[in-house]
């Protein structure tokens, strides 16, 4: 059934990319900024007064996703590539959130008039990558050079709140959304204001993860592989356990208990991501590495509560000098044309982000060639599958860049 569903949602997905991708390049190749002409200048248009610069490059997603959708962008980045005559580059999705920081430094700056200034984070530091499709902490030694430090053995933290939320939240609450993101529903149900978020209280040792104590509804909620130190993730059993609580209560849960069902479920997810995070960075420093930055992207790190709980908690373990750096859970921006300000939403899935990664590779000297294709599995650890430097050529002439 799952397998079907998973068929389904790709064959509508794919049928929206190919109805709507090709609108919206156009909208983008007008959108462009018109300069004027120069003797020389190459431009989109062939006229002389005004023109729209070609670009310099090429960015689209390769992977990893869904192999249709993939193929769907691919497909026309590869067409522009040959009109343009300009090389293509073929990012990988999760690098680009973790670039996405970076950006958003770098619109920011530049709006400031320090567009100078070197990008910030800088190199090395940690990444902690939060969707609903993924769960996974890397040491990121350069634009290219990730390691994975833990992976989910399951499922993602996304997917697993998303789960909880659809099992806890009342019935009027979810008759009223919009959309099937039920963990952030579930978020803003259980803490509606930041000042609740004390209500959960943050693990100050490691045997306060382990041994929880059964509640006064007679029930309680561990996080997982609390006795090892295991770097790795796991969420499907969490997710179960959840359900079978709400499933046990031969009558409706009453309010109190709902709502303590759902501040433990998101405080409990939130605790088995940190205590590998601090394992983590305790074996990093161990081994004489001394990173001071995380940076924290994804889907999911536009969850208030959860930048809440990592600081609380890299706090109470003995890490206060650890920076965290989320990108904005919106941004807003003007534009050249003065058509209006554009709204970004940088945590989730974006274009702005791809663009980013792909002018990163690009000014480093890396292109794609136009007889790639679409990688629905494709790991940022050189180690697994050859990584982004692996899939990846350079440009010979890449340090004249």
């Amino acid at each position: 059934m799952e397998a079907r569903r998973d068929q389904e949602r790709d064959c509508t997905s794919m049928k929206s990319h190919r109805a709507n991708l090709g609108k919206l390049v156009q909208k983008a190749l007008r959108g462009g900024k018109k300069v004027s002409h120069t003797a020389g200048q190459a431009d989109v248009s062939g006229q002389k007064e005004p023109v729209r610069l070609r670009p310099d490059f090429i960015s689209v997603t390769r992977g990893p996703g869904m192999h249709s959708n993939l193929s769907c962008g691919l497909d026309t980045a590869k067409g522009l590539a040959a009109a343009f005559d300009v090389p293509l580059i073929g990012v990988n999705h999760m690098q680009a959130h973790a670039l996405t920081p970076r950006l958003m430094y770098a619109l920011e700056h530049e709006q400031q008039g320090d567009g100078d200034e070197a990008v910030k984070p800088a190199f090395p530091f940690l990444t902690l990558l939060v969707s609903g499709g993924h769960t996974m902490l890397l040491q990121s030694d350069s634009l290219t050079s990730h390691s994975i430090l833990a992976n989910t053995m399951d499922i993602a933290i996304g997917d697993c709140l998303d789960k909880c939320g659809r099992a806890i939240l009342p019935d009027s609450i979810k008759a009223t959304t919009s959309d099937t993101a039920y963990g952030k529903h579930l978020s803003r149900y259980a803490f509606a204001e930041p000042s609740t978020f004390s209500s959960y209280p943050i693990p100050v040792k490691r045997s306060d993860e382990i041994d929880k104590a059964v509640n006064e509804y007679g029930w309680r909620i561990q996080p997982a592989l609390g006795e090892t130190r295991k770097m790795a993730f796991s969420y499907a059993g969490f997710v179960s356990h959840v359900q079978r609580i709400v499933a046990s209560k031969r009558t409706a849960i009453d309010e109190a208990e709902r709502l303590a069902l759902a501040r433990a479920a998101l405080g409990t997810a939130f605790e088995h991501l940190c205590s590998r995070l601090v394992i983590a960075i305790d074996q990093i420093r161990s081994a004489g590495t001394h990173l001071t930055t995380l940076v924290v992207s994804g889907g999911v790190a536009a969850n208030d509560f959860l930048r809440y709980f990592l600081r609380a908690m890299l706090d109470a373990r003995g890490f206060p000098d650890v920076q965290l750096v989320f990108p904005p859970i919106s941004a807003t921006f003007s534009t050249h044309d003065g058509r209006g300000p554009v709204v970004l939403e940088p945590c989730t899935d974006n274009a702005a982000m791809i663009a980013w990664a792909g002018m990163e590779m690009y000014t480093a000297g890396w292109y794609s060639d136009l007889g790639i294709h679409a990688l629905p599995k494709w790991s940022l650890d050189a180690a697994v599958d050859g990584g982004i430097a692996g899939l990846t050529s350079k440009h010979a002439d890449a340090a004249l860049r």
